[in-house]
């Protein structure tokens, strides 16, 4: 399993603004598409990245406080979530 990580990185007076997707293995940078929704936005860096490594697949997208995290599911490295008992029963 892969994640991916994008941030926004505000403009500068020498830079438009950016957006950066993280890896494990590496990262990518692009400029901020103004004609995008930013959710739109971080999605095409985290497609970037894909693009970059060679990677396929279907990505999962989760909203975080300053930016979007995407993971590849697979089987490696999945687990399942027991049911949660009450705090007493632990």
């Amino acid at each position: 399993m892969q994640a991916i990580v994008t941030k926004y990185i505000g403009p500068t007076s020498t830079c438009w603004a950016l957006i950066k997707a993280t890896a494990s293995v590496g990262s990518v940078t692009i400029a901020y598409d103004d004609y995008l929704s930013d959710a739109h936005a971080h999605r095409k860096a985290a497609l970037a990245l894909c693009v970059k490594f060679g990677w396929r697949g279907v990505l999962h997208e989760g909203g975080m406080h300053d930016g979007f995290v995407y993971e590849f599911p697979g089987a490696e490295g999945t687990f399942e979530i027991p049911e949660l008992q009450p705090k007493e029963q632990l």
